[in-house]
């Protein structure tokens, strides 16, 4: 189970092209969303709730997130950073 948090913007812009692309790639992956502020991604990352993010941020983002975009964030320590699935 894969869960998403994004923002309403990247609910209807960003997200049906990934989901697309992870249904073929990976067919048997169950993935579910959550729509969420941009203050709430590195919280909510960091928590364990979601477990990719679509947000809007600036700064540091600390050294428990790793940015792969300008707008998609994983938890550094997430079961699927270094699986050779992306990076």
């Amino acid at each position: 189970m894969l869960t998403i948090g994004a923002i309403s913007t990247a609910m209807f812009d960003v997200l049906p092209g990934v989901i697309e692309q992870l249904k073929t790639q990976y067919p048997q992956l169950t993935v579910s969303f959550r729509e969420i502020d941009s203050v709430e991604a590195i919280p909510a990352l960091e928590a364990g709730d979601i477990d990719l993010a679509f947000a809007r941020l600036d700064g540091d983002f600390g050294a428990s997130i790793q940015s792969s975009l300008t707008h998609a964030l994983l938890s550094h320590t997430h079961r699927y950073i270094n699986r050779g699935t992306g990076s």
